[in-house]
C-alpha cells in the first residue's frame, strides 16, 4: 500500500493581512443654552423684562418691529413701561389694560395678579400681530 503525501505543492497558502479600517464620526455640535444668570435667593427683588413686537409681515419675521419693553419691578410692585414705539404707543396702553389669555380658558388678570401677569407674557396669545418675549431678568436696585 502506497500512502500518498501531503507535499507543499498542493497546498496553497494565504496570509491573512489584518485590516482595520477607521471610520471617524463627526461629533454633533453641543448646543448651549442662552446663558441666563440664576437668582436662587427669594428675597432678592427682581426686574422681569418682556419686549412686545409687532409681526409687520407674517412671511418673514425680520421684518418685525419692537413695539415696548416692559418690566414688573418687586420695589414699586408695578408695570413699568421702558420704551415704546411711537407708532403702537396707544395699542400698547390698550395691552397694558387687559387681560391675557393663555389658551385653554386660563386667563392672567392685569389687576389681581400683575406680576403673573408680567411672567406670563410670552406665553400669551396677545392678537393684533403683537407677541412678547422674554427678555432678561435682572436685580432691582430703586
Amino acid at each position: 500500500m502506497t500512502a500518498k503525501k501531503a507535499t507543499s505543492k498542493n497546498k496553497k497558502t494565504t496570509a491573512k493581512k489584518n485590516t482595520t479600517t477607521t471610520t471617524t464620526v463627526a461629533k454633533k455640535a453641543e448646543v448651549v443654552e442662552d446663558f441666563k444668570p440664576k437668582i436662587t435667593d427669594s428675597n432678592v427683588p427682581l426686574r422681569i423684562y418682556k419686549q412686545i413686537w409687532k409681526r409687520v409681515n407674517p412671511e418673514d419675521s425680520r421684518f418685525d418691529e419692537l413695539a415696548a419693553t416692559i418690566y414688573w419691578s418687586d420695589l414699586q410692585k408695578d408695570i413699568i413701561v421702558e420704551g415704546v414705539h411711537n407708532s403702537y404707543a396707544a395699542d400698547i396702553n390698550m395691552l397694558l389694560n387687559m387681560n391675557i389669555s393663555l389658551g385653554k380658558g386660563i386667563g392672567v388678570s392685569v389687576v389681581h395678579e400683575p406680576k403673573q401677569w408680567v411672567m406670563s407674557l410670552a406665553k400669551a396669545n396677545l392678537g393684533y400681530g403683537f407677541f412678547a418675549v422674554d427678555f432678561m431678568d435682572t436685580v432691582d436696585k430703586e
